[in-house]
């Protein structure tokens, strides 16, 4: 048995050039024929290729910017929230009343977020609500006050009463 090597040309295609070796087994038509159809199939792998290139660049593009608008999202939501706590606390900590808010991924399906209401007692998040009303220039609201800590330790036991 014979071979006879047909070389690549620097394309990755096949040069239609017959060979005398193959008189009698197959005419030069045949033999152009399987050549073309040899490197339509090696054009038509070669787009795939370059199409799944394109697709996984388009899919990374496209999760960067999800990772990143999602974590601006989710930042900005997270801010949103704080100032409406911070809001609430500052109105209702005096009537032993504290918002917050958890997330707890390990108990709960989905990571989902819980508003918590304490009633009575001293809020676990006074040092975050004091930052806060520090940050948006609200100290007018502790000038009864001798200190911030005493404000929150001098605050009556009893809920208030409403008219």
């Amino acid at each position: 048995m014979r071979s006879i090597r047909v070389p690549f040309t620097e394309e990755g295609t096949i040069l239609d050039q017959y060979s005398l070796e193959l008189d009698g087994y197959m005419t030069r038509q045949l033999f152009s024929i399987r050549i073309r159809q040899f490197n339509e199939t090696i054009n038509a792998a070669q787009k795939l290729l370059t199409e799944i290139a394109i697709a996984t660049v388009i899919s990374v593009v496209v999760t960067i910017i999800y990772i990143v608008l999602n974590r601006r999202y989710n930042r900005k939501m997270q801010e949103a929230i704080n100032h409406r706590l911070d809001e609430f606390n500052r109105i209702d900590n005096p009537k032993q009343l504290n918002w917050r808010v958890i997330t707890d991924s390990y108990k709960l399906s989905g990571n989902q977020m819980v508003l918590i209401i304490e009633i009575g007692g001293k809020p676990d998040s006074s040092i975050v609500i004091i930052k806060s009303l520090e940050e948006a220039h609200i100290n007018d609201y502790y000038n009864k006050q001798d200190t911030k800590e005493d404000y929150f330790n001098n605050v009556d036991n009893a809920p208030p009463a409403y008219n």
